[in-house]
């Protein structure tokens, strides 16, 4: 079974906020924990590098990939009130992973309706030949074979931040970024089911109500005649 560790960028007490309300380490818990439920689904071991409340450093959330056949950093980004666009850094130390950083930054873009500013990888000015973040390098140096930083949209911008503070909305981006790592780890992708209201629901619970018939039926239960028996005469004599 592949292994994947969800990073959830930063933690409580980081101020990285956008203008209305959003705060990065809040989005990006919700988005790794859709992801995290959507690999599961598809059969693939998902854990994540901290809880809720917890704060680890960057070194430290790199260590924890040793062992695991990918890691994933989820962040949103920030910089000039105007700019957009969402971008997947790879490890310099991991080429191959530039086509799956790219789908990532395809999928993400026309799902936010923002420019996709593509595929990168960011060498380190003091380490030459190394990544410059620090959680890349880490997790090269635990060994794991695919390593992504992904920036989805600028929280600094008042439309991309819109978009995710809806957590349906991060939910969407979850389960794009889970088909391509199923593809990318050679795992069937399966969709979620999501099971719509049946029409005789409200009717059901209103019989429920009325005592006219007890609890636990589903509206396309097969009822026998006795069943029904009793339901008329429950129906008689309430």
């Amino acid at each position: 079974m592949p292994k994947v560790l969800i990073d959830p960028g930063h933690g409580p007490g980081n101020v990285n906020k956008g203008p209305t309300g959003y705060f990065e380490h809040v989005g990006m818990w919700i988005l790794s924990k859709h992801l995290q439920a959507a690999l599961i689904r598809c059969g693939i071991s998902a854990a994540l590098t901290r809880m809720e409340d917890a704060y680890p450093g960057t070194t430290a959330r790199g260590a924890m990939a040793k062992g695991y056949d990918c890691f994933i950093s989820q962040h949103s980004n920030a910089g000039a009130v105007s700019a957009r666009g969402c971008e997947v850094y790879y490890s310099a130390l991991r080429p191959n992973d530039k086509k799956w950083a790219a789908e990532i930054a395809i999928q993400s873009a026309q799902l936010m309706g923002n420019p996709n500013r593509g595929a990168l990888t960011k060498g380190s000015a003091a380490s030459p030949g190394q990544d410059y973040y620090g959680v890349i390098r880490a997790a090269a140096a635990a060994g794991c074979p695919h390593i992504f930083l992904v920036e989805s949209g600028f929280h600094s911008n008042p439309q991309d931040e819109a978009w995710i503070k809806s957590s349906e909305n991060l939910k969407k981006l979850a389960e794009a970024q889970a088909a391509i790592l199923c593809q990318m780890l050679g795992v069937k992708y399966v969709a979620e089911v999501v099971k719509t209201a049946h029409w005789g629901e409200p009717l059901i619970r209103q019989m429920m109500d009325d005592k006219v018939i007890g609890s636990g039926h589903d509206p396309d239960d097969v009822v026998t005649w006795a069943e029904l028996a009793a339901v008329i005469k429950n129906i008689k004599t309430g």
